[in-house]
């Protein structure tokens, strides 16, 4: 999706789940394009907070996915998918979408370390100017 696209299901998420924008919490691909250092992401990650997530996880526990022990995501929609926001990452607003910082954003994808996270964090250190 591009970055108009992201921006309507963001809000679309918000209206659904009836809370407040800036208590959902774009993450991943999605804060890198609201930073301006992608173009396309195939979904949103979104934290929201725990009683929500919970919330939504007893509503239909057939939909919630286990990725490994410590991750749990729920799809609430074909293009949004909900995290418990646990973490404490400094956040910001753009556009009306509230979004990790790109120093947040990277210090989740150099945990992660995956091989499809190296681009961004190539980018996001250069964007950073830590190289």
């Amino acid at each position: 999706m591009n970055k108009v696209e992201l921006v309507n299901e963001y809000h679309r998420v918000c209206k659904l789940l009836a809370i407040p924008a800036q208590y959902v919490v774009l993450g991943a691909g999605g804060a890198l394009m609201m930073l301006g250092l992608r173009e396309q992401t195939r979904d949103l990650d979104l934290g929201v907070p725990t009683e929500v997530f919970d919330a939504c996880c007893r509503a239909s526990p057939e939909q919630v996915v286990r990725k490994c022990p410590d991750m749990v995501i729920f799809p609430l929609t074909s293009l949004a998918d909900l995290h418990p926001n646990t973490a404490h990452f400094p956040i910001q607003e753009t556009e009306g979408v509230w979004h990790y910082t790109a120093e947040a954003v990277l210090e989740q994808k150099r945990t992660l370390n995956r091989e499809k996270d190296q681009q961004d964090i190539l980018n996001l250190e250069a964007y950073l100017c830590l190289l």
